[in-house]
């Protein structure tokens, strides 16, 4: 904090220098020293196994961030500094004041847990109180993680080998065969992707048209075609008594 003000600082320092590993080794016992930490770490070498390039994510106490910087510039040579500072006062406040507005809810709760009667009351009651505690700790992670953001700056130092950038390589390019392959599986699964994209567009009508269509032409099927219904036989004339 500065005169009472909640700040988050951060920043990005860049030294140049001709060993690499013993600047790195430096510049963890200066953070040492300060109180502070090396939160991560990332290293590069060229092809004999020298660091050429070392990247490090340190936390120093806000109190020491200055100290920090001017005593890791004088590693080798500055090539770049950038800084930036966040003021987080009203964060800070708010989730305070929320904090203290959850325990006071707490509380009320837990009287009315000692008033419920029924079981209905007492879940009810539970749940809610269960809920509401969950909330709270939500709420004193949060103002951790501000505490700390406030009490240690973050300061990432990048550390490379003088006149020797670290080296890119470029992609390999495929040529010949394996080329002609992959485009050709390439152009397949466009041309699929395509074609899934307007079956998945027409399908919806077909089934409607479907839904509409099959009865309408069963019903005009049997319109044109009607069922032929056996024709009734005349019953057999009895014999005109003498």
């Amino acid at each position: 904090m500065l005169a009472g003000r909640a700040v988050v600082r951060t920043g990005e320092l860049s030294v140049e220098g001709e060993d690499v590993s013993g600047m790195r080794q430096k510049a963890v016992g200066v953070v040492a020293g300060l109180g502070g930490v090396v939160a991560s770490e990332d290293t590069g070498s060229d092809p004999d196994g020298k660091v050429t390039r070392a990247n490090l994510v340190l936390k120093v106490p806000g109190k020491a961030y200055e100290t920090a910087i001017q005593r890791l510039s004088e590693l080798g040579t500055r090539l770049s500094i950038r800084q930036e500072s966040t003021d987080v006062t009203e964060q800070v406040v708010d989730v305070a004041s929320r904090i203290e507005s959850q325990r006071a809810s707490l509380d009320r709760m837990r009287v009315l847990m000692t008033k419920a009667n029924t079981i209905g009351d007492i879940v009810s009651v539970e749940s809610e109180l269960t809920r509401r505690e969950s909330d709270l700790e939500a709420l004193l992670a949060k103002q951790k993680n501000l505490s700390l953001q406030t009490e240690l700056a973050t300061l990432t130092l990048t550390l490379t080998a003088k006149g020797k950038p670290p080296v890119q390589t470029e992609p390999k390019q495929d040529k010949g065969f394996v080329a002609g392959l992959k485009g050709g599986w390439h152009a397949f699964t466009a041309v699929f992707s395509a074609l899934a994209k307007g079956v998945g567009a027409v399908l919806p009508f077909l089934l409607l048209l479907a839904i509409i269509g099959v009865p309408l032409w069963r019903f005009r099927h049997r319109l044109r075609h009607p069922i032929a219904r056996p024709l009734t036989q005349p019953a057999p004339q009895q014999p005109a008594e003498e």
